[in-house]
């Protein structure tokens, strides 16, 4: 299952801002794009962290660790 996210992005026009992510109005991770077209990950209720080619990459892994994170927390029936 993959939740269905908000992502609140910097209100300047530069690629270099941080990314929040939210379920609902809770904060779950954020995004840091790397200013080459890359951007980290993390999910903040879970080690979960990655790389990612581009910030659409890195909000498509996000979604979906938290996901996995729901499921095996029990949240939500796979």
């Amino acid at each position: 299952m993959t939740p269905n996210l908000t992502f609140h992005k910097p209100h300047e026009a530069h690629e270099t801002g941080r990314i929040l992510a939210f379920c609902h109005k809770a904060y779950i991770g954020r995004i840091n794009p790397l200013g080459d077209g890359r951007a980290t990950w993390e999910l903040d209720r879970s080690d979960h962290r990655g790389t990612a080619k581009s910030v659409q990459a890195a909000e498509a892994a996000l979604a979906e660790a938290f996901g996995q994170w729901m499921a095996t927390a029990g949240l939500v029936q796979t």
